[in-house]
């Protein structure tokens, strides 16, 4: 590959080195847009081929309660799945490098208690979470896996990192081998969801565990009833 010298080579301490130009050049990895643009991409293009999008970066609104609704970008998105039709609403909070803050999941909040079922997405360049974003996080998922009428969850998390955004293999092949297998079977975007909640926050799958509150649910009606049991 050749880049043109002139005019892109600067001369500092450490010696001669290439100088970002164009869009390139804004400072602060271009205000985090960066994020932004590359978990659309991500997300309408190239990681999920079931999925049709029309996304809407950068918003500011209010509800009708008169909350402030705010995010890195909103996404429409449609998927046919096993010849079954699905439609949904996703909002999405981005950092490039940096950690995400009480701010970001406050804003997420909102918008889960103003949008029963739609979807929130954690997006970050970097292939590791702090303690504090994972613990964050998972009370945000665990609250959003409660189901809708739909069955499905009324809040799903997905979690998406530099392992999934840059990498050139769309999941479960960008993760390694066991998670590969393990994932082979979590199709669409809400099996992405379930996915990620596994790998980053060490959540069981949400069937299973859906499965096991029905259990338990079952047992303390039998245990008040015995006879509520009986054939």
């Amino acid at each position: 590959m050749k880049f043109a010298a002139a005019g892109n080579i600067d001369q500092s301490k450490g010696g001669w080195s290439y100088r970002t130009a164009g869009p390139f050049s804004v400072a602060n990895y271009a205000e985090g847009a960066y994020a932004v643009l590359l978990t659309l991409d991500a997300l309408s293009h190239r990681m999920l081929s079931t999925l049709r999008t029309t996304s809407v970066p950068s918003f500011t609104a209010k509800s009708a309660d008169g909350k402030m609704l705010e995010a890195d970008f909103a996404m429409f998105w449609s998927e046919m799945l096993y010849g079954e039709s699905d439609t949904g609403l996703l909002f999405g909070e981005c950092k490039t490098y940096g950690t995400f803050e009480k701010d970001d999941f406050d804003r997420m909040r909102n918008l889960a208690s103003t949008f029963p079922g739609a979807i929130l997405v954690f997006s970050t360049l970097r292939k590791t979470l702090t303690k504090k974003e994972v613990s964050a996080i998972k009370r945000l998922a665990k609250f959003g896996r409660k189901p809708l009428k739909t069955d499905h969850p009324i809040n799903p998390v997905l979690i998406l990192t530099g392992t999934e955004i840059l990498h050139q293999l769309r999941p479960p092949y960008c993760w390694d081998e066991v998670q590969q297998q393990k994932f082979k079977h979590n199709p669409g975007i809400l099996g992405l969801c379930d996915a990620t909640q596994q790998i980053y926050l060490g959540l069981p799958p949400v069937q299973q565990e859906w499965r096991e509150k029905m259990e338990r649910r079952r047992a303390q009606l039998n245990a008040r009833n015995p006879l509520s049991g009986a054939a």
